[in-house]
């Protein structure tokens, strides 16, 4: 009896042992976890940025094509009546 205690003894330290070691590792691995997030949400801030951005230089770019067009337009008028002019005279 007292063998078979003296066994069940030195399970229950193994067990609680077992039981440490795996505690530790969720520690760890919660820790992990929280790190793993916050790069996460700074990735989504950074690529929100970036979206934002890209968005933005577009739009600077469609309003600056929008003027050169305008530009364009003016010059070939420009260009036109300066050679009707020529041609009057």
């Amino acid at each position: 009896e007292i063998e078979r205690l003296k066994q069940e003894i030195d399970n229950a330290r193994e067990l609680q042992a077992q039981r440490d070691s795996l505690t530790q590792k969720l520690q760890e691995v919660e820790i992990r976890n929280k790190d793993l997030e916050g790069q996460l949400s700074d990735l989504e801030q950074r690529l929100e940025k970036s979206q934002n951005e890209q968005e933005a230089f577009r739009n600077n770019l469609k309003t600056l094509l929008e003027i050169l067009d305008g530009k364009i337009f003016e010059l070939t008028e420009l260009r036109d009546n300066l050679a009707k002019l020529i041609e009057c005279s």
